[in-house]
C-alpha cells in the first residue's frame, strides 16, 4: 500500500535514499527536505512544495508533477528528461550535476557544456550526442551508450566508463584521468591528445586507433592492445607497458623515459626520436624496430632483441648494446670479441662460429641455438647462460665458467675441456664421450 503523505508539512524531514515510490505527496510542504538519493517513481507530487529541495540522485521516472508545485528550475528541468526524453534537445550549459539520469535518451542531444558532475547516467542513450566541454567529472557511465558522440575536451577524470560505448566518438582534448575504462569499445574513436595520465589502461585494446600527442604518463597499459596505434609524440614517460603489443605501432618522437617496457613487442614499431632514457626494455622484442635518432641512453635491454632493429649513429645506446646490436644484426662470424662484457645479452640463433670470445662476460645470456662451433671461450663467464640446442662442437672451453648454465641438447662434440672448467657434473657426464680432455 502507497504511503499517504498529502497535505502534511514535511519541511526538513530527512527522506535519505528511502524508497518511497508510489507516495502521495499531494499538496505536502516539503521544504528544505533531504530527499537524496530518494525512490520516487510513481510518487504524486502535484502542488506540493519542494523549494530548497536536496534532489540530489533521486529517482523521478513517472513521479507526477504540475504547475502548482514548486520545485526548482533544475529539477523540473530533470523531471522532464526523465519522463519525456530528451533526444535531440538543446541542454547546452545546463546544470546537470549530482542527478539521476540512469536510462534516459539522450540520443543527438546538445550538451555542450553542460554540468554533470557526478551524475549518473547508467545505461543511458548519448550516442550522437554533443558533449564537448562537459564536466562529467565522477560520472556514471556504466553501460553508456555513447557511439559517434562529441566528447572533445570533455572532461571524464574519475567517470565510470566501465562496458561503455565509445565506439567512433570523438575524445580529442578530453580528460581521462583516474577513469575506469574497464571493457569499454573505443573502436574507431578519435583519442588525439587525450589525458589518460595516470590512469588504468591494464589489457585495454588500442590497436590501430589514433592517440597522437595524448599524454599517458604514468598510466598502467600492462597486457594492453596498442599494436599498429599512431602514438607519435605522446607523453608514455613512467607508463607500464610490461607485456604490451606495440608491433608495428608508430611511436615517433614519443617520450618513453623511464617507462617499463618488460616483455613488450615492439617488432616493427616506428621509435625514431623516441625518448627511450632510463626505460626498463629487458626481455623486449625489437626486432626490427626503427631506433634511428632513439635515446636509449640508460635503458635495460637485458635479453632484449635487437635483431634487424634500425639504429645510426644519431642513436644514443650504451656501446655495450651497440655490440650486442652489431652481432645478431649482421652476424659476427669469426670476429675478435676478448673480453668482451656480452652478459643477459641476447644472442640467441646467432652465427658465432670461429670468433674470440676469449674471457668474454656471457653471464646470463641467451645463447640458445646459436653457432659457437670451433669458438674461443677461454676464461669466458658462462654462469647461467642459456646454451640449450648451442652448437659448441669444438669449442675452446678450458678453464670457462659454465656453472648453473643450461646446456640441453647443446653439441659438445669435440669441445676442449679441462680440470680448471666449471661444469655441472651432469652436463659433464653426459658428453664425456664427445670433449676433448686437455690442459
Amino acid at each position: 500500500m502507497s504511503l499517504d503523505f498529502s497535505g502534511q508539512n514535511l519541511a526538513g524531514a530527512n527522506f535519505s535514499y528511502a524508497d518511497i515510490q508510489g507516495a502521495n505527496f499531494t499538496n505536502a510542504m516539503l521544504t528544505d527536505a533531504n530527499l537524496c538519493g530518494a525512490n520516487l517513481c510513481g510518487a504524486n507530487l502535484c502542488g506540493a512544495n519542494l523549494c530548497g529541495a536536496n534532489l540530489i540522485d533521486v529517482y523521478l521516472r513517472n513521479a507526477k508533477i504540475n504547475e502548482s508545485t514548486k520545485i526548482d528550475s533544475k529539477w523540473r528541468l530533470v523531471w522532464e528528461i526523465v519522463n519525456q526524453g530528451s533526444e535531440g534537445q538543446n541542454l547546452s550549459g545546463a546544470d546537470l550535476s549530482g542527478v539521476n539520469l540512469c536510462r534516459v535518451n539522450l540520443c543527438r542531444a546538445d550538451l555542450s557544456d553542460a554540468n554533470l558532475v557526478g551524475t549518473d547516467l547508467y545505461n543511458a542513450d548519448l550516442s550522437d550526442a554533443d558533449l564537448s566541454d562537459a564536466n562529467l567529472s565522477g560520472a556514471n557511465l556504466i553501460d553508456a551508450d555513447l557511439y559517434n558522440a562529441n566528447l572533445s575536451g570533455a572532461n571524464l577524470s574519475g567517470a565510470d566508463l566501465i562496458n561503455a560505448n565509445l565506439a567512433g566518438a570523438d575524445l580529442i582534448n578530453a580528460n581521462l584521468i583516474g577513469a575506469d575504462l574497464t571493457d569499454v569499445n573505443i573502436c574507431n574513436t578519435n583519442l588525439r591528445d587525450v589525458n589518460l595520465s595516470t590512469t588504468n589502461l591494464s589489457g585495454i585494446d588500442f590497436s590501430y586507433e589514433n592517440l597522437s600527442g595524448a599524454n599517458l604518463s604514468d598510466a598502467n597499459l600492462s597486457d594492453a592492445n596498442l599494436s599498429d596505434a599512431n602514438l607519435s609524440n605522446a607523453d608514455l614517460s613512467d607508463a607500464n607497458l610490461s607485456d604490451a603489443n606495440l608491433s608495428n605501432a608508430n611511436l615517433c618522437n614519443a617520450d618513453l623515459s623511464d617507462a617499463n617496457l618488460s616483455g613488450a613487442n615492439l617488432s616493427g614499431a616506428n621509435l625514431n626520436g623516441v625518448n627511450l632514457s632510463g626505460a626498463d626494455l629487458s626481455g623486449a622484442d625489437l626486432s626490427g624496430a626503427d631506433l634511428g635518432g632513439a635515446d636509449l641512453g640508460g635503458a635495460n635491454l637485458n635479453h632484449a632483441n635487437l635483431r634487424d632493429a634500425k639504429i645510426n649513429e644519431a642513436t644514443k645506446i650504451d656501446s655495450k648494446w651497440r655490440l650486442v646490436w652489431e652481432i645478431v644484426s649482421q652476424g659476427d662470424e669469426g670476429r675478435n670479441l676478448s673480453g668482451s662484457d656480452l652478459s643477459y645479452a641476447d644472442l640467441s640463433s646467432t652465427n658465432l662460429s670461429n670468433a674470440d670470445l676469449y674471457d668474454a662476460d656471457l653471464y646470463n645470456a641467451n645463447l640458445s641455438n646459436t653457432n659457437l662451433r670451433n669458438v674461443d671461450l677461454i676464461d669466458a663467464n658462462l654462469i647461467d647462460a642459456n646454451l640449450s640446442g648451442a652448437d659448441l662442437s669444438y669449442a675452446d672451453l678450458r678453464n670457462a665458467y659454465l656453472i648453473d648454465a643450461n646446456l640441453i641438447d647443446a653439441n659438445l662434440h669435440g669441445a676442449k675441456i679441462n680440470e680448471s672448467t666449471k661444469i655441472d657434473s651432469k652436463w659433464l657426464m653426459s658428453s664425456l664421450g664427445d670433449c676433448q680432455s686437455g690442459i
